[in-house]
């Protein structure tokens, strides 16, 4: 693939997001080299687009989250 179809796959991407009709769902980040002992990192995204809505950090207490 080439700079200029790669362009235009970025082009068609962003439209695709602008007429999306959003069903987001909760992700938990996974993979990274240094990870958070005392909770995670949740992101709220959309499902058919990849757009990021939100995200917050869902802290462990004990045995489960707070």
């Amino acid at each position: 693939m080439n700079n200029f179809q790669a362009y235009i796959r970025v082009i068609k991407d962003r439209i695709a997001g602008l007429f999306c009709k959003h069903k987001y769902v909760e992700m938990v980040e996974i993979g990274t080299r240094f990870q958070c002992i005392n909770g995670e990192r949740v992101f709220i995204i959309c499902e058919k687009c990849g757009k990021v809505k939100d995200s917050y950090f869902r802290e462990y207490e004990g045995m489960g989250y707070k």
